[in-house]
Formats: C-alpha cells, structure tokens, sequence
C-alpha cells in the first residue's frame, strides 16, 4: 500500500520536488505536502494516482517498504521437468495478455525435438500466439529446415558456431534459458539484461541467412 514514505522515497528516485509530482499527476502542491506530513487521510482514488504517475515514469513498489526503478529489478525462477516447457510459454501469454501484440525471440532452437516431445502443446502455442498477434523470429542451426508452420520468414539460419549457444527465448524483461536436454528452464527478470540478449539476436539476425527451402513438420 502506498504511504508518505513510499511518496517521497518514489520523489527522490526520480529527483522530483512535490511541484513536479504536481505537475505530472494534477494534484495541488498542498494536498501532496499534506499526504506527505501524515496531516490529511487520502482517498483511496488520490493515492492510486500518485502510485500511476510514479509508475509510469519507472517506478515499482515492493511490499512492505520497497521502492525501485523497473529497470534494476532481477528476478530468477527455475523450472524442472516434463511441463516446465508449458510454464515458460503460460508466462509468455501473461506478459503479451494486454491485448497489444508483441514479439518473441527464440534463438538455438530447432523445432523437430519440440514437435516430437510436444506435438499438440506445440500447435496450440502456435494457434495462441497468432490469435495473440505475437509475433515470432526464430534463429536456428545452418543445417536445419524444418519448420513449424508454412511461414518460412521468421525463419534464419545462423552458424553451427552461434547455435552452439544456449538456446533460450525473449521476450519483454525477460530471457528464459532452455537446458532441454535435462528439461530444465531458468527464466531471469531484468530490462538491462534482455535488451542485452535482445541486441544480441537483432545482430546474428542480420547476418543469418533466410530460408529458400524448407519442409513443414507441424
């Protein structure tokens, strides 16, 4: 729950004096001076505001007492076992749930173990991603053509020396690393860090080779 700590802690984050947080969330000079004093009760509605416009200049607050830039936030969750896979891709769908799209970038991935271990949990991800628009570019191995789907574009073929890498998934803050022979996924929450892994594959992208042939599996 927000409070006069958490306000004038969020303040100092982004260097603002309660004139800016004025002008950017519409309240008076007073009535912020006031929450900040313990002097006035605010509405439920008031702090919900101030907790918006904090928000939505980088601010996250944590229970009880925390507050931070969504930009230094790193988080790790581990998964095991044979539905791991299934728990990455439901908290995929969680992050695109807004309604407005996305993209999705998977890298070292070849598709034929999927589809062999996953077949109809593989077709249904790929009717809810569509229905979703997410959309999807995936780099794999320069020996590789087969395909899930007949849309061979989002398709690129990298060097056996860059699929060596880890293969893992991006999307939002976030970067999942598949360890799929031990069917394990270690999902890690950090904007810095994705964006890292983001430009990363933006580059090999741009040097991988599209497809000319292909054969669809799925």
């Amino acid at each position: 729950m927000l409070d006069a700590k958490k306000i004038k802690a969020a303040r100092a984050l982004l260097d603002w004096n309660q004139q800016t947080l004025s002008q950017k969330s519409g309240l008076s000079i007073p009535a912020i001076a006031n929450i900040e004093r313990g002097a006035a009760k605010p509405r439920q509605d008031t702090l919900e505001l101030i907790q918006q416009t904090f928000e939505q200049n980088g601010i996250e607050f944590i229970e009880p007492y925390g507050v931070q830039f969504v930009g230094d936030k790193f988080s790790m969750k581990m998964w095991s076992g044979h539905d791991s896979q299934f728990k990455i891709w439901a908290d995929m769908f969680k992050e695109f749930s807004d309604g407005n799209g996305g993209e999705i970038l998977m890298s070292g991935i070849s598709d034929r173990p999927a589809v062999d271990r996953y077949p109809k949990e593989i077709a249904a991800f790929v009717r809810r991603r569509i229905d979703m628009k997410i959309d999807l570019r995936l780099l794999f191995c320069e020996d590789d053509s087969e395909i899930i789907g007949a849309d061979p574009t989002i398709y690129r073929q990298i060097p056996k020396v860059l699929f060596a890498q880890t293969p893992h998934y991006i999307y939002k803050n976030k970067v999942a690393l598949l360890q799929w022979d031990i069917q394990r996924v270690i999902l890690l929450e950090n904007k810095a860090l994705a964006e890292t892994f983001r430009q990363q594959f933006n580059y090999n992208w741009s040097i991988a080779k599209p497809l000319t042939t292909f054969t669809q599996i799925l």
